[in-house]
């Protein structure tokens, strides 16, 4: 079985989108759905540290890319729920680029 995946040329032109955030970007979208994106899980695939995937993870979530979902148990946070996708459909506002 082959496994092919298209890249969406919106992300590479997307002018909020820094190199890195676009590497970290296409990275992210390799993964299965249902791996662990906590920052320490991420820094084992990412050649990066700690501040600088949280700030990418930032940058891709205000651009529209990321949306993040807190996940309570007890009334206590307990794990976050991360939601990747190839275009900026969570972005807040419309945005020529």
């Amino acid at each position: 079985m082959t496994e092919k995946n298209i890249l969406k040329t919106y992300m590479v032109k997307d002018e909020l989108l820094e190199a890195e955030a676009r590497g970290m970007l296409l990275t992210l979208l390799s993964l299965p759905d249902d791996r662990n994106y906590s920052i320490k899980n991420l820094q084992k695939i990412m050649p990066c540290g700690y501040t600088k995937i949280s700030n990418c993870l930032n940058k891709l979530e205000d651009a529209g890319y990321l949306r993040r979902f807190r996940v309570f148990e007890h009334g206590r946070v307990v794990r976050w729920e991360y939601q990747f996708a190839p275009d900026p459909v969570f972005r807040k506002k419309k945005i020529d680029v």
